[in-house]
């Protein structure tokens, strides 16, 4: 009988390492031949890994994501393990906390930011103001380019800035927003800020007005709300030839009471003011400079022609900010609103603040021209 022995080698395993996206240094080798339950050793980043943006994190049984973590078993340098199998270990890569720092380019100050490599950052570091300037959105240059949207994958392997930037706001008279003491477009100052547009018929705003404001200074220093034009219209009469300092502007055929009613409103003395103009001048042929609206009528200033006489509610805003537009005297003012007796019309004390009436055909006020803006 013959007997043949076979001899079967043992069975071994070996460990390898593999640098998972590494940008520079080498892996670390093991050339030894392990036995089914050896114990191994991990090594160590010994061949200085690197990655930018990233901190080596030890070593993994598995291949994560850049600034994922380990989805297998996890392998420090220095511990052990017993192989059971060919194993590949690859080096996890912890991202880096990066320093988002904000410029505000001349903006109120706005904390700094973090985030990590390859992150976001899921929403704005802030809003920044400055006087005179519109933001425009954080930016990741000094100037140009298009404002970020949040959130915002920024790409970024290391400490960057965000950069506020800026318009220059429109001022008052260019357009921009207004507030009381402001300089309007047509020279001069503002005194009154809607809520809403309102309507002022024959006004370059027409019914997108959002403002008033008033000349720089008085146009007269002292005229008769009307003249003796005989063209205005006695009581429920459409015939317009009597006397105006003692009959209403208004005919019969447009309502002369609910006329009267609506004259005072904000918005509405530019109308009055052009329909004491269509009586005292066009239908009278009164000079302007002779009645209160005409003068208000004639005046133009900053390029600007749709001045009026305020109605009797302008008249009193008017007088609420007399100390922000200035050069007021200490006396009465005009205003063009006609009474409900077509003998009188509104007026106001800039001495104190009230509001009276007073005969047409007796006084002689000053008279400082507004106009409507949007």
């Amino acid at each position: 009988t013959t007997t043949t022995t076979t001899t079967v080698p043992p069975v071994t395993y070996g460990v390898s390492y593999n640098g998972n996206t590494s940008g520079s240094g080498s892996v670390p080798t093991d050339s030894t031949e392990y036995s089914s339950g050896a114990s191994v050793t991990v090594a160590s980043n010994s061949g200085s890994l690197a990655k930018t943006g990233y901190t080596f994190g030890g070593w993994c049984t598995t291949q994560p994501a850049a600034g994922s973590a380990c989805g297998g078993t996890s392998r420090a340098a220095g511990s052990t393990f017993a192989i059971s199998s060919n194993t590949t270990l690859y080096a996890v890569w912890t991202a880096n906390t990066l320093t988002v720092t904000t410029d505000e380019q001349g903006g109120s100050a706005i904390a700094n930011a973090s985030t990590t490599t390859g992150g976001s950052i899921a929403s704005s570091p802030g809003t920044p103001t400055r006087a005179g300037y519109t933001f425009n959105g954080w930016f990741t240059a000094t100037s140009g380019g298009s404002a970020i949207s949040f959130p915002y994958a920024h790409g970024q392997t290391a400490n960057f800035t965000l950069y506020a930037q800026w318009t220059a706001a429109l001022s008052c008279a260019a357009g921009g927003a207004c507030v009381v003491g402001d300089t309007g477009p047509g020279g001069g100052i503002v005194f009154y800020v809607a809520g809403a547009t309102f309507t002022s018929t024959g006004s370059d705003c027409a019914t997108a007005c959002r403002y008033l404001e008033a000349a720089p200074t008085d146009q007269s220093t002292g005229v008769a709300w009307a003249t003796s034009a005989a063209a205005c219209y006695a009581d429920g009469s459409d015939s317009g030839t009597n006397d105006c300092q003692n009959y209403s502007i208004y005919s019969n055929t447009s309502g002369q009471a609910v006329s009267r009613t609506a004259s005072v409103g904000i918005g509405m003395g530019m109308a009055n003011t052009n329909q004491i103009y269509a009586r005292l001048t066009t239908a009278g042929s009164a000079s302007t400079s002779a009645y209160a609206a005409g003068i208000a009528w004639a005046y133009t200033n900053n390029g600007k022609s749709d001045w009026h006489l305020p109605s009797r509610n302008e008249l009193n805003e008017l007088r609420q900010q007399a100390a922000s537009v200035g050069g007021f005297a200490a006396t009465e003012y005009w205003s063009s609103s006609e009474y409900v007796d077509r003998y009188y019309a509104s007026a106001q004390a800039f001495l104190g603040q009230a509001q009276f009436i007073q005969v047409k055909s007796v006084a002689t006020f000053r008279v400082r021209p507004v106009r409507a803006f949007g």
